[in-house]
């Protein structure tokens, strides 16, 4: 999802400077360019952090859970 997001952003960054040519608008890429591949290089890394980290690794694979299937047995006083 977080490739879609820079992909869309590139191509809206490159639409919006050749349409505002047609409408007599300036438009600077720079700010543009900074918010949003920055916002978009954040999700992007987000997710890779739980695997880059050992607790986070760790955390996304659990130990299998067997449970026995005796009945349980009460003792009465």
């Amino acid at each position: 999802g977080s490739g879609i997001f820079v992909l869309a952003i590139i191509v809206q960054l490159i639409w919006s400077f050749r349409i505002s040519a047609d409408y007599g608008i300036e438009y600077s890429i720079g700010m543009d360019i900074v918010c949003f591949l920055v916002c978009g290089a954040f999700c992007i890394a987000l997710p890779l952090l739980t695997v880059m980290i050992p607790e986070g690794r760790a955390a996304l694979y659990r130990e299998s859970v067997i449970f026995d299937s005796a009945p349980l047995e009460f003792e009465e006083e």
